[in-house]
């Protein structure tokens, strides 16, 4: 159900009404709610249906750091310039009183998210068809697309990310919607690319493991891991650690998958986990396939093109392709009184559009640096080794911090530990 006073902040604030708590994460905690009618201000009634359901994703701003604050209102932003039928939508935002919680109200999935479809699969024994598997992933496709077009990466695409609802069509389906824009980036031009290591371990992309520059390919890449786990109902690439995670995505290749499945969707995945970024398709490549066009029976790759022409101001949205005309001829009269000459009106050349220019990315100038020095006082300087020895025994040994602290003691490290405890406790 939530804090209680949580929930009468939010109620308060808004009109929504918390039903029950459905998750935490680390940005955040996700609840079901409700619209109250008549516990909302007179400014906000009627702006949703008495009893409407959402998702409330509260993000408290008290110790929040300053990068996170503005991580979580950030989420707002794109989630405001994002109108996709296979994006989760906005519906609401408002801080708390006191300005103590963010409350992000989003669309309601009511069938959970994908992770768990694939767990109930995995017990049952049961793969999923490809037909299903291949409409989930058209979506998904025009999804991803949808903002790379618009220069947003995800940057935490997978199956516990992807939400199941019902679909609108009515036939007793289920479509499939991207959510949690977390960590999400807005990329300036078409060329820029992220840094910052991000996102889930069993999802990264080789060239986020590696440490190297990234793009909308990284984005791709988790696309096909989510595709290979519909498959096979698990990961790609798994490990004990994550060092070795790394490496077998880094360097290693993942298991085929079943037989039944069509050799159009092993090729699919071979192209989509590809190792080099370069060599990886685009969404918009994916979606231009003949296997992946069979499956968008709704035309909504059309659609989003269309909308893409109109956002950039090449049609209008509602413009319908003219026919063709061919330039009026001279008509010769069968008799005239006088002389008499119709001129022929020829169609005016159009000029040829200049091709787009295409900025090229150089990395700024190497200047070397000396290292600053600093000077740290001598029991600041041992205690920072001594934090440092700690930090490594407790990685080598998998310990917790008091038998990390009491082997140093019994090693004949008693001065320094008994220093360390002067100071912190």
């Amino acid at each position: 159900m939530g804090e209680p006073a949580l929930c009468d902040r939010i109620v308060a604030s808004s009109g929504w009404q918390v039903s029950k708590q459905l998750g935490r994460g680390q940005y955040g905690t996700a609840y079901l709610v409700c619209w109250n009618e008549e516990k909302c201000g007179e400014e906000r009634k009627g702006q949703h249906p008495n009893g409407d359901q959402a998702v409330a994703k509260v993000v408290g701003l008290e110790y929040l750091p300053e990068k996170e604050h503005n991580l979580a209102f950030q989420e707002v932003e794109l989630m405001r310039a994002l109108r996709h039928p296979h994006i989760v939508a906005l519906r609401d935002h408002f801080l708390t009183e006191a300005s103590l919680e963010l409350i992000i109200v989003m669309e309601y999935c009511n069938s959970g998210d994908l992770r768990g479809e694939v767990k109930r699969r995995t017990q049952a024994a049961d793969l999923i068809p490809e037909p299903q598997i291949m409409t989930w992933f058209v979506q998904m496709t025009l999804a991803l697309n949808y903002m790379h077009q618009r220069h947003i990466l995800h940057r935490d695409l997978k199956s516990s990310n992807v939400f199941l609802t019902t679909s609108p069509r009515g036939d007793g389906e289920f479509d499939v919607r991207i959510g949690d824009f977390g960590i999400s980036r807005v990329l300036e031009g078409t060329i820029d690319v992220a840094a910052t290591v991000v996102g889930t371990p069993y999802y990264m992309s080789p060239e986020v493991c590696k440490a190297e520059p990234y793009g909308y390919k990284s984005d791709i890449w988790a696309l096909g891991c989510v595709l290979y786990e519909m498959c096979m109902l698990k990961h790609a690439f798994e490990g004990q650690s994550l060092l070795g995670l790394v490496y077998k995505i880094v360097s290693e290749t993942y298991e085929p998958i079943p037989p039944q499945y069509s050799a159009d969707l092993r090729t699919l995945i071979d192209d989509i986990l590809e190792k080099s970024s370069s060599k990886r398709p685009s969404g918009l490549e994916l979606i231009s396939r003949a296997y992946v066009k069979r499956f968008d029976v709704l035309g909504q790759a059309e659609k989003d093109a269309k909308e893409l022409r109109h956002v950039k101001g090449i049609e209008p949205l509602d413009s319908k392709p003219e026919p063709v005309s061919t330039p009026p001829r001279a008509q010769v009269p069968t008799h005239s009184p006088g002389p008499k000459v119709e001129k022929v009106v020829e169609a005016t050349p159009q000029p040829a559009e200049d091709p787009p220019v295409r900025r090229e990315w150089r990395a700024p100038p190497f200047v070397s640096k000396p290292a600053p020095q600093h000077s740290l006082p001598e029991h600041e300087l041992c205690a920072r080794v001594l934090l440092s020895r700690v930090r490594r025994g407790l990685q080598a040994r998998r310990q917790n911090w008091l038998q990390v602290f009491v082997s140093y003691a019994w090693l004949q490290k008693r001065s320094l530990f008994t220093f360390f405890l002067k100071i912190f406790f």
